[in-house]
């Protein structure tokens, strides 16, 4: 089975180590929203990406986690999620024991997703942009991605961003220098993008490789990176094909707020410039979120800048020419697309939707009755059939095993 591989570095970035209130990849692809001949409504969701915060961001405080509380994860909320074959591990915080807030927690499965049980969690604090308003204290991460069942890495970006590796399936964290907007690894080593600072008017991402569990860290270099007004990086693989988004400011109207879309077929070694990937109309549109499916296929999340009407564009060439969905298939509210195919696309805004033809057409799967996993902030395929998601409130972990026609929610231990 090829392994695929998106990572989470957009607008959802979970989990919270706060000291407040309220406080998620898959070794596959990532992100869901969609309908049918119809135009999707409901309330944005953040999309399946590390945010990367604004310059203007508060100092992040320097206090140690809280101690996490032991024993079933009751109220659980995920930050990420990666699996390795049928294990996996959920990055999330829980309620304090010994003071108030939201406390670090790391959950295992063995089983794909069925069930949970809590393990040691990480010296970290944990981030989720769309439920913390406040700082995020180092070393913070929003991130966790697995390599093998012995070795993962923690990461997160910004002023007080972290990276950590382990080499015992999480029994042990160390530090490790610098930090990380996304990290993905596959094909025996791992890529990640850092920001290098985020000021006016953007961000410039550099990329670096590394063996599996090595702490040597190689510069690949990006041609013609931009450094315009960026929301956000994404990063997916799938073989020994690698892509990178830097998105652009939709919100604004500059001519150089586009998006733009590495390719590298190497495992990242050396990186095309594809400049903007989706097709371009009447109106300006912007790639809002990417995601790749098992069988190489590169799916893109396409916004006109001027109706904010969403479609998705396809590439079965790695990532060099994009054919079309319907223009009307998805509304302004889709912001999370996986692929199990180049046919088997999902999308998710008030609910999740699925096309069984490229993007041309997508059907609503139901509202949390069985048969769909409701309104998702990530989502992320490990074959055609096998996906797991994350509800849009970060409470529940949801698999299936048909490409998606039917959802069980995973049981928290």
């Amino acid at each position: 089975m090829k392994r695929v591989i998106v990572a989470a570095v957009a607008l959802l970035a979970l989990a919270g180590c706060t000291s407040s209130t309220t406080g998620r990849g898959d070794t596959a692809s990532g992100s869901a929203p969609s309908s049918a001949p119809q135009t999707l409504t409901g309330s944005p969701i953040p999309a399946s990406t590390t945010v990367t915060p604004p310059a203007s961001s508060p100092a992040p405080p320097t206090s140690a986690p809280p101690v996490p509380r032991s024993g079933p994860l009751n109220g659980f909320l995920v930050a990420d999620l990666t699996f390795v074959g049928t294990q996996g591990w959920a990055l999330g915080t829980v309620g304090c024991t010994q003071s108030s807030g939201r406390c670090t927690a790391l959950a295992h499965t063995t089983n794909n997703g069925r069930t949970w049980r809590s393990i040691t969690p990480p010296p970290v604090h944990v981030r989720i942009p769309d439920l913390d308003s406040g700082g995020c204290a180092a070393p913070c991460v929003g991130a966790v991605r697995f390599a093998t069942p012995a070795i993962g890495y923690l990461f997160g970006g910004g002023a007080s961003g972290a990276l950590l590796m382990t080499k015992d399936g999480g029994a042990h964290w160390q530090r490790e220098p610098g930090d990380a907007v996304a990290l993905e690894s596959l094909d025996g080593n791992v890529i990640r993008i850092n920001d290098n600072g985020c000021d006016p008017p953007g961000c410039r991402y550099t990329a670096q490789l590394a063996k599996i569990a090595s702490t040597s860290w190689q510069p690949a270099a990006l041609p013609g990176s931009p450094r315009s007004a960026t929301v956000g990086a994404a990063l997916a693989r799938s073989g020994s094909h690698a892509y990178l988004a830097a998105f652009g400011h939709t919100a604004g109207g500059a001519g150089d707020a586009r998006s733009t879309l590495w390719t590298s077929t190497d495992d990242g070694h050396h990186w095309s410039n594809r400049g903007e990937p989706c097709p371009q109309g009447k109106h300006e549109v912007d790639s809002t979120a990417l995601t790749t499916a098992p069988d190489g296929t590169l799916v893109v999340l396409c916004q006109d800048r001027q109706t904010s009407q969403k479609f998705v564009a396809v590439s079965t060439d790695g990532g060099s020419d994009f054919a079309t969905g319907s223009r009307k298939a998805l509304g302004a509210a889709t912001a999370v697309i996986g692929a199990g195919s180049a046919h088997d696309i999902l999308a998710s805004s008030d609910d999740t939707y699925r096309s069984t033809d490229g993007g041309h057409h997508f059907s609503r799967l139901g509202s949390n009755g069985g048969s769909s996993a409701g309104a998702l902030g990530w989502l992320g395929f490990a074959s055609s059939t096998v996906a797991h998601a994350v509800s849009v409130d970060h409470r529940t972990i949801w698999f299936t095993t048909d490409g998606g026609t039917s959802w069980r929610a995973g049981r928290l231990r």
